[in-house]
C-alpha cells in the first residue's frame, strides 16, 4: 500500500468520489448500515475513510446485484 492508498478522505471528499451526497453516508451510520464503506475514526468526532478501502469497497459493489445495493 502507497501513500496514496492510505490518504484518508473527509466524508465530502469521499461522498464525491462514490456519487452520493456527505448526508448519505452520515444516514448509513446513523442506520448502523454493515454494507456501508469503512470509516476511520480519529478522535472523539471525526470520521475519515481511507482511500484504499473506498476503492475496494466500490470494486464489491460491482458483484452485488443492482437491487441489494441500494444506492
Amino acid at each position: 500500500m502507497n501513500a496514496i492508498d492510505d490518504r484518508l478522505l473527509s466524508r465530502k471528499q469521499a461522498a464525491e468520489i462514490l456519487g452520493f451526497q456527505p448526508q448519505t453516508l452520515a444516514r448509513w451510520k446513523w442506520m448502523g448500515r454493515p454494507d456501508r464503506p469503512p470509516e476511520v475514526r480519529i478522535g472523539d468526532r471525526s470520521i475519515r475513510y481511507r482511500a484504499s478501502e473506498l476503492a475496494t469497497w466500490i470494486a464489491a459493489q460491482g458483484d452485488k446485484p443492482t437491487s441489494s445495493r441500494n444506492i
